[in-house]
């Protein structure tokens, strides 16, 4: 009954059933390339989604790699000068003249920048750095530290940040072959400054900067992020390193997405531009809209529907009517 009244208010204009079987098909076409294409967007996007996550593991993988083996040749370094019979005696009588001329030079070869020795009882023996202007601050750890956090380990590498910047410091600890007693702990630090950073981005053909001195660096597609932690003697975070990269092929992909949507937009388009030029029948096509956005049961706004779908098969078929006379 309901039905009947909603069509007693709109009332359909004469129209041939080819005309409404034509308009359904075309309607039924439209909305079948229309959701392949989303669809397609939908998949597409994932896709990239996807192959982002594994070029940002894979950059950040890469960078763990590069920093873990300049670290362990820093380690083997350090730990070469600790095992050496001249540092157990300088650690049990300090000559800086020997120290001086021995390790100074070593560490400028390889580009290092700062070195301590501690005694067992957390004394600074030697500070590279003593004698520069400005003070002359306490080592980054002690042979007490380094025996309580890591007991078993006679070497190794950590990250410290001070007010000169983040610097990698390796350790080990020195003694004598015929001792095994520890005399004292070895120090050697190489700073993550600007010029370190670019050596690095060289290497893996990218920019690297600290965490700490990143500006939001921006993510998305063609330009890939990765980061690490840089973990302190405690294995506490003091910083990061940032590894950003392009990748061209991401924004090729970026392209053909955007293309992608540019034809779902400009068939909605073009779909809207034709039914609004055909003029013959848009006052029924109002009455049905105006029917069904004002109709409070459910069998009227069907009754409604039907009649926008009538309406628009009966202005094509006037339009297509017209053309041919």
């Amino acid at each position: 009954m309901a039905l009947k009244s909603a069509t007693a208010k709109v009332r359909f204009p004469a129209i041939t059933r080819i005309s409404i079987q034509f308009a359904l098909l075309v309607s039924l076409i439209i909305a079948i390339v229309l959701g392949s294409l989303l669809v397609l967007n939908w998949q597409q996007k994932r896709g990239l989604d996807r192959l982002l996550e594994s070029e940002t593991k894979e950059r950040a993988e890469t960078l763990k790699n590069v920093v873990d083996h300049l670290q362990h040749e820093l380690e083997v370094f350090t730990r070469n000068w600790a095992q050496r019979e001249e540092m157990a005696n300088f650690a049990a009588q300090p000559k800086i003249p020997w120290i001086q001329s021995s390790l100074m030079p070593a560490l400028k070869a390889r580009r290092l920048n700062r070195a301590w020795v501690v005694r067992a009882n957390g004394e600074t023996l030697f500070d590279s750095t003593a004698g520069r202007a400005g003070p002359v601050g306490p080592a980054p750890a002690t042979l007490e530290e380094v025996t309580r956090l890591h007991p078993d380990q006679q070497s190794g590498t950590f990250s410290h940040r001070s007010a000169d910047g983040t610097a990698e410091i390796s350790y080990a600890v020195i003694r004598r072959e015929s001792d095994p007693s520890p005399l004292g702990l070895l120090l050697i630090a190489r700073t993550l400054n600007s010029e370190r950073s670019r050596e690095l981005g060289t290497v893996l053909r990218g920019i690297v900067t600290l965490g700490s001195e990143s500006h939001g660096t921006p993510r998305g597609l063609g330009n890939i992020t990765a980061e690490i932690p840089l973990r302190g003697l405690g294995g506490n975070d003091v910083d990061s390193l940032v590894l950003s990269t392009t990748a061209p092929e991401f924004n090729l992909l970026l392209r053909q997405r955007n293309d992608l949507r540019t034809v779902v937009v400009i068939t909605f388009l073009i779909s809207g531009f034709i039914a609004c030029a055909i003029r013959p029948g848009r006052r029924h096509l109002r009455a049905a809209a105006s029917a069904m956005s004002s109709s409070d049961t459910p069998s009227t706004s069907i009754a409604a529907s039907f009649s926008v779908i009538g309406c628009a098969a009966h202005m094509a078929s006037t339009r297509s009517h017209s053309s041919g006379k």
